[in-house]
């Protein structure tokens, strides 16, 4: 009311015995001729919470199951740049860890996915074979979404 803020806002739970609630709580500040007005909102965030807590679930067992992994794993958008490999990726490919500056997330990052091919190709009994089925894994990415390689 003093107009130090024009809005504020705050997510807070508001739990039952038996029922687990959230709200934001928002209040805007405006004026009208002299007078100072304001309007106070509490909007139930509840069902989007849940959802949050169940993705944050699902990428800590997608993680776990990453890093644990016996096979290589690499991850690569739609840009051609890399932004999740595993150690055991870089274990069979005997790629050294990237830099920590350059990758301050392990796993997550993003570089350009032919520096992993280069290091894959210079590893594998047949280059020109390797090169071509990751092009075929690039041209129909909805079809093959599992690479494996000898």
């Amino acid at each position: 009311m003093k107009g130090e803020r024009k809005e504020y806002s705050r997510e807070y739970s508001c739990h039952a015995p038996r029922v687990q609630r959230w709200f934001l709580g928002r209040v805007a500040r405006f004026n009208t001729g002299n007078l100072c007005r304001i309007v106070i909102e509490h909007i139930d965030i509840t069902e989007r919470r849940k959802s949050e807590q169940t993705l944050q679930f699902q990428y800590s067992l997608i993680r776990a199951i990453h890093d644990v992994s016996l096979d290589g794993i690499l991850v690569v958008n739609g840009d051609d740049k890399v932004v999740s490999y595993n150690k055991r990726f870089l274990d069979v490919w005997q790629i050294s860890e990237p830099n920590p500056v350059d990758n301050p997330t392990h796993g997550y990052m993003n570089i350009p996915n032919h520096e992993f091919l280069s290091a894959g190709a210079d590893r594998v009994k047949d280059r020109e074979a390797f090169l071509r089925r990751v092009q075929e894994l690039d041209d129909n990415p909805r079809e093959m979404t599992v690479a494996k390689f000898n």
